[in-house]
Parts: C-alpha cells; sequence; structure tokens
C-alpha cells in the first residue's frame, strides 16, 4: 500500500468582486491556500493538495483544476460531454455503457398560487438574462447548460428527476432519517 504524505495548508477565503445581473448581486468566494489563489474552494484543492486520490466534484470545482494542468478529468457523469472540457469523455463512453447521473440542475419556484401573469414576466426576465453573452458564457464556462425553460418545461423536467431519484431510494432500500 503506497504511503501518502499530508501536508497541512492555510486556506483562506474572501469576498471577490460583486456581480450582478437585473439588480441581483452576488459574491463569489475567492480562496487562497498559504496565500496563493487558487480557483476552487475545498474539493478540488484535496486531490491537488495530494490528500485524496480522486474526487467527484461539481464542474465549477474541477474545470479551472483541469484546465490549468491539475487534475485529469477521467469523465463526465452527464449524457454528453460538458461543453466547457469536451476532450473529457462520458462515463458512458469511458467505458460504463449506460451510465448517466445528472450533473445537477438550478430552478426557479414561486409559490403555487402565483398569478400565470407573473410566473411568464418571471421566466421572461430570467431566459433574457440567460442570453446575456457575459451570463451566458459563465454558466458555460462553470459546467452548465444554461436553459430558460418555460414552466411546462421545467415542470416536466423536475417531476422526471423527483421520478428517477424516487426508484433509486426503493432500490437502494434508503430509508428516512
Amino acid at each position: 500500500m503506497a504511503r501518502h504524505r499530508f501536508v497541512r495548508r492555510r486556506l483562506e477565503v474572501q469576498p471577490q468582486q460583486r456581480l450582478g445581473v437585473g439588480g441581483t448581486q452576488v459574491e463569489p468566494p475567492v480562496a487562497a491556500v498559504d496565500g496563493e489563489p487558487v480557483e476552487a474552494v475545498l474539493g478540488g484543492i484535496a486531490v491537488v493538495g495530494g490528500e485524496v486520490q480522486i474526487h467527484y466534484p461539481a464542474p465549477a470545482v474541477g474545470i479551472p483544476h483541469i484546465k490549468a494542468g491539475r487534475l485529469t478529468g477521467l469523465g463526465f457523469t452527464g449524457k454528453t460531454r460538458l461543453a466547457a472540457l469536451p476532450e473529457v469523455p462520458t462515463i458512458a463512453e469511458a467505458g460504463v455503457p449506460g451510465y448517466y447521473a445528472d450533473a445537477g440542475w438550478h430552478g426557479v419556484f414561486a409559490p403555487a398560487r402565483t398569478p400565470a401573469a407573473i410566473v411568464k414576466k418571471l421566466q421572461e426576465a430570467f431566459r433574457k438574462a440567460l442570453q446575456v453573452p457575459f451570463v451566458h458564457d459563465t454558466y458555460v464556462n462553470n459546467g452548465y447548460d444554461p436553459q430558460g425553460h418555460t414552466p411546462q418545461e421545467w415542470t416536466k423536467i423536475f417531476l422526471a428527476d423527483l421520478k428517477r431519484y424516487a426508484e433509486i431510494v426503493r432500490i437502494a432500500k434508503i430509508e428516512a432519517q
């Protein structure tokens, strides 16, 4: 069995410049290890630092390290290759036929009795924001595929995922705790 040397490093997280779209302000963190800036917080650092041999990061965590040559992308869990890393095969392409695990989605929800006119206005605003090159490119470069679905399309996706994960929970015999 190989021996691994663990190095304790100092991790600092500080606010970065404010980014905003349509009045919404977001402050993504920026991290530094021993004073050197790094692109991702936590997961990717453990692999880069030699603390673990493999990691299953969110695309936004892995992409900067793969592009910088600090990590090797072995496979992407989605049905198709990730636009930000076209050279990384899907897990199915890498040798596990039929494998697919959604890399995740971000959805917007409103209370059930929200008037249709308000829902439509919100959806149109989100769709329009996703068309702004900076916003669109930020999502794509961080491993997302911005869609801007209609409420009906989004409901169909959401319910299909609920059904899929309910079946996984049933098969795995996972019980609520």
